[in-house]
């Protein structure tokens, strides 16, 4: 996949940057990166059009939901997560950040699989063994307040398969077992719900015609 450009970086602004933060440091850079201010330098004019192009897209919220959903899948936000463990704290606050990002805008227009690769990458193999030896119980369950609410916005298959990586650094204990029960019980209940409300919906389209029919010809 070609490498996607990190308009937040080139903002100098964090994934989580709201209109105002993002159009402050547009302004900040733009005023010093000018080429009327830079005439001589090529660097200044260059990173003008940089600045510019990013801050079209993050200031725009549908151009922002598309190329989130492409960054996500690049896996470029994550490339810096990725070479290092986070400790269980830094560890929180990107499942916060995760979770703020997917509930502030048009949930229904999250991209699951997107979603999905981009949990996986979170939860690396030795991210989850580093959680299994620095994580406290109530660090845990942080952790799983953040990230199985979520579950509503992945496929059922890819939920179950998640449910299984975070046990794997839960373990046993009731608490956090008991926790992702509820989430797995609730999750499932609306998975088959959807699955089902087509075929509900035109059950009782079908019989309000009939109903309508009878009373027409009675």
């Amino acid at each position: 996949m070609p490498a996607v450009k990190n308009h937040y970086n080139t903002l100098h602004v964090p994934y989580t940057a709201g209109q105002t933060e993002i159009k402050k440091a547009y302004r900040r850079l733009a005023v010093k990166y000018h080429p009327d201010k830079n005439p001589t330098d090529p660097f200044a004019e260059n990173y003008f059009k940089e600045i510019q192009e990013a801050y079209s897209i993050l200031s725009h919220p549908g151009k922002r939901r598309v190329y989130d959903r492409e960054l996500w899948l690049s896996g470029t936000n994550l490339r810096n997560t990725a070479q290092t463990d986070l400790s269980p704290a830094t560890f929180i606050m990107k499942c916060k950040q995760l979770h703020h990002h997917v509930m502030r805008g048009n949930t229904a227009m999250v991209d699951k699989a997107v979603l999905y690769a981009y949990i996986q990458q979170l939860l690396s193999d030795s991210q989850v063994s580093a959680l299994q030896d620095d994580a406290t119980q109530e660090q845990q369950l942080a952790i799983l307040n953040e990230i199985l609410p979520l579950g509503q916005h992945l496929h059922q298959a890819d939920f179950t398969q998640l449910l299984a990586r975070l046990q794997q650094f839960t373990g046993q204990d009731s608490r956090t077992q008991a926790f992702m029960e509820q989430y797995r019980l609730k999750w499932g209940a609306q998975a088959r719900w959807d699955k089902w409300m087509p075929w509900v919906m035109v059950a009782l389209t079908l019989l309000f015609m009939g109903l309508m029919y009878w009373y027409v010809k009675g």
